[in-house]
């Protein structure tokens, strides 16, 4: 999925307001680290992200995310983010969380579910496990244990009351235009990389969250989505 060409703006010490981004007529690339965005606050309407999993690969960058000596620190770390995407989000938004889990010391470090707990207890709602299964995925040694094929991509919202346009789901991805629920199972396989980067993030991941969670049309006035598919509690 090319976004280019793409305006690049570096936050720098202010936030960098919807307005400077509304002036770019082309997508938007934001340097910043996912703990600090530089984003103002409550101008977000989703966050669709993978971060490194704990312990998988060394990017070889100070203060990287994922290679926390234990995985309470990696939850730490995830929470720094969260508290931060909570900031930038408006109420009506979403998170989609695309994560792993990692064998230590012979044992899944149950990772995801770690993330979970932490988030719940800081208020955030957990509206769904989504499992993301592969037919295919990262060649593994172990002779002792069945291969991984499968991810989880967790959805939060910060409150009740938020976006979400399911029978426009269901049009493109499930049952067609009877507007049934196509359930939490996503099954598509992550594709080829010809890059260096080892570990790429699925366009049809981002999409998906996409149609789910991320508003067409506002409110002229109050700068709403739509109140008709706005879930209510």
């Amino acid at each position: 999925m090319s976004i280019s060409p793409a305006a690049i703006l570096d936050p720098g010490e202010d936030p960098v307001s919807p307005e400077a981004i509304a002036l770019q007529r082309d997508p938007v690339i934001v340097r910043g680290d996912a703990r600090s965005t530089g984003l103002a606050a409550n101008s977000v309407d989703l966050v669709v992200t993978s971060p490194p999993y704990w312990r998988k690969r060394d990017y070889g960058v100070e203060g990287q995310i994922g290679q926390e000596s234990t995985p309470e620190g990696y939850v730490d770390a995830m929470m720094e983010c969260l508290r931060e995407w909570r900031r930038v989000l408006r109420p009506t938004g979403s998170v989609f969380l695309n994560i792993g889990d990692t064998y230590f010391r012979r044992s899944l470090a149950n990772v995801p579910g770690r993330v979970e707990i932490a988030a719940a207890d800081e208020g955030w709602l957990i509206r769904n496990r989504i499992i993301w299964a592969k037919d295919t995925g990262m060649p593994e040694p172990a002779k002792d244990r069945l291969a991984n094929r499968h991810e989880y991509i967790i959805h939060l919202t910060p409150g009740q009351r938020y976006y979400y346009d399911l029978f426009g789901y269901s049009e493109r991805y499930g049952n067609g235009s009877n507007g049934a629920n196509p359930g939490d199972v996503w099954r598509f396989n992550p594709g080829r990389e010809m890059g260096p980067h080892l570990a790429p993030f699925p366009p049809e991941i981002a999409a998906r969250a996409i149609t789910l969670a991320c508003p067409t049309q506002f409110c002229s006035r109050c700068g709403s989505p739509r109140s008709e598919l706005l879930n209510e509690p």
